[in-house]
């Protein structure tokens, strides 16, 4: 999980990181990475990547007028929502006042947390943070909406409905999930896939499709045309099953 951190003041942003990084080694979230960010153009960069899961803490301070390098956080969190609208964002401030503004530009805050006493911040930081995890892990329980990943230190969620097909690899245990924009590679077995969500099929001891993603069904060549294109073969031994599944889905025999 990446904790994103923004703040003007310089010197915040670093006892904000150090506060962060404690809390996370006393609840055992050693695979949290924590950023810190005082440039708006580059924290809107790195957000960029899609499926990562993340947690946003924001300073806002009324002294800083909004440019390249200096902008207002709640002007952040717009463009941030422009993305993002699961993403959970902390505000942190000074001015208790500016936590109506929240509301007014529908950011869906989590938290608004003051900076004047950072030893009562700092148990509503650990809370926030605490539920972010809880939240995201209940998500893994629900695989039929998400194919999650765990991957170089962050969590990645994919729609089923992006998942085109899965192939093994040629190195041992490695299988290829392949959508529209991407192809992964990662540790898993084709057994432990295919029960996950209705619309995936085994069609060979190699692949499996999702349904959805077939355009064409070719029996004498013995392969599905999936929307990307990509032909993948079809066993003897599923040829009867993938004609029953396609004729129930319409799709051309």
């Amino acid at each position: 999980m990446d904790i994103l951190l923004f703040d003007n003041d310089v010197n915040f942003g670093r006892k904000l990181k150090d506060c962060i990084n404690n809390i996370l080694i006393k609840e055992g979230f050693d695979n949290d990475i924590v950023k810190l960010y005082h440039n708006v153009d580059l924290l809107l960069k790195d957000i960029d990547a899609k499926n990562k899961v993340r947690i946003f803490f924001i300073g806002v301070d009324f002294e800083y007028n909004l440019n390249k390098y200096m902008c207002d956080g709640l002007w952040l969190a717009q463009e941030i929502r422009r993305n993002d609208y699961l993403s959970p964002i902390i505000f942190i401030s000074n001015y208790v006042e500016i936590s109506m503004s929240i509301f007014y530009y529908r950011l869906e805050a989590m938290d608004f947390i003051s900076k004047y006493d950072m030893d009562i911040a700092e148990g509503r930081i650990r809370a926030c943070i605490k539920t972010s995890h809880e939240r995201y892990l209940k998500e893994i329980n629900y695989p039929e909406n998400f194919f999650v990943i765990y991957r170089k230190f962050e969590l990645w969620r994919i729609p089923f409905s992006d998942i085109i097909y899965f192939e093994t690899c040629t190195a041992p245990h490695k299988i290829k999930l392949v959508t529209e924009e991407q192809e992964i590679e990662l540790y898993r077995s084709l057994k432990s896939i295919v029960d996950l969500d209705e619309c995936l099929f085994r069609i060979h001891k190699s692949f499996i499709v999702n349904r959805e993603h077939i355009i064409s069904l070719n029996v004498k060549g013995k392969f599905v045309k999936m929307s990307n294109g990509d032909k993948c073969p079809i066993s003897d031994r599923s040829l009867q099953s993938v004609k029953k599944q396609l004729r129930m889905k319409e799709v051309s025999v």
